[in-house]
């Protein structure tokens, strides 16, 4: 068995063992729920509008985002990618966060190269929120890319990259929230290790079922444009997470090529979301 396979599936036994393991303490948003008669355990219940704090691209809070991905790449070479997110919310409209990557191939008959990967520096903002039940909010972002991946060993790319991105966020009902977001990747000069620059644009659509007790479901097609070598990617991935109070949520996810350019066959993730201090959001 191959070390960072071994590594995904002890990352999903821990999650799943912090999952079912009562008695742990979980701070919580209101320093009343801090009282001394309310039971302390890592699993409580959460309603609806809790579990939406988690899945919300566009809700200000401050959090930190761990994922593990791995990715079955075409001819038996394996891609494992680690990365962690703290988000800190300015206010209930504005967020900055910085995006580390750890990045480690496995190739068919040895380890592959491994090392950091591009870090993205990103800004999020609302637009308009509390629109109408159903068109909830408008959002937006901006990431710039730098060139800390060794281009060479497919780690990143040798130059600045900027990636604004926008987003709607729709609540066809309380339990079926969408999110559509729409993402530009631009190269401010040309790749000196591709010889090309670096030019995508990527559509997804998020839709969750929320159910009792903080579970929930996520389908998440995705097509993905390369406008500078001229091809798409239609991929369809499917998700599983529960949130396990206020503060923690965990998911499990598979994602499957279907038709277009084989970029990738299929990938496995797993995450680890923690919310900490105010909701800055308005609650909508």
């Amino acid at each position: 068995m191959k070390r960072p396979l071994f590594s995904l599936g002890l990352v999903s036994i821990l999650l799943i063992a912090c999952a079912t393991r009562p008695g742990l303490a979980a701070a919580e948003d209101d320093p009343a729920d801090l009282s001394p008669d309310r039971p302390r355990q890592i699993i409580e219940e959460v309603s609806t509008s809790e579990v939406k704090r988690f899945l919300d691209p566009f809700r200000m809070i401050n959090r930190v985002e761990y994922k593990l991905q791995a990715n079955y790449l075409p001819q038996s070479v394996e891609l494992y990618t680690n990365r962690i997110r703290p988000w800190i919310a300015l206010n209930n409209s504005n967020a900055v966060w910085i995006r580390v990557p750890y990045r480690q191939f496995s190739l068919p008959n040895a380890d592959g190269p491994s090392g950091i990967g591009d870090i993205a520096f990103g800004w999020g903002f609302l637009v308009h929120e509390n629109l109408e039940r159903r068109l909830t909010a408008i959002g937006g972002a901006i990431d710039v890319l730098l060139p800390t991946g060794d281009a060479s060993e497919g780690l990143g790319f040798d130059t600045y990259l900027i990636a604004p991105a926008a987003g709607l966020v729709m609540n066809p009902t309380d339990t079926f929230p969408v999110y559509l977001i729409a993402r530009y990747l631009r190269s401010l000069e040309s790749s000196r290790e591709l010889r090309r620059d670096v030019q995508t644009l990527e559509l997804t659509l998020q839709t969750f079922h929320i159910m009792p007790k903080g579970f929930y479901l996520a389908f998440l097609p995705t097509l993905f444009f390369d406008l500078e070598q001229d091809f798409d990617v239609f991929s369809l991935g499917l998700a599983a997470g529960r949130a396990l109070n206020r503060r923690f949520a965990l998911q499990v996810g598979y994602v499957q090529h279907m038709t277009g350019e084989q970029t990738f066959n299929r990938g496995f993730q797993v995450g680890l979301n923690f919310l900490w201090g105010k909701d800055q959001g308005l609650g909508y």
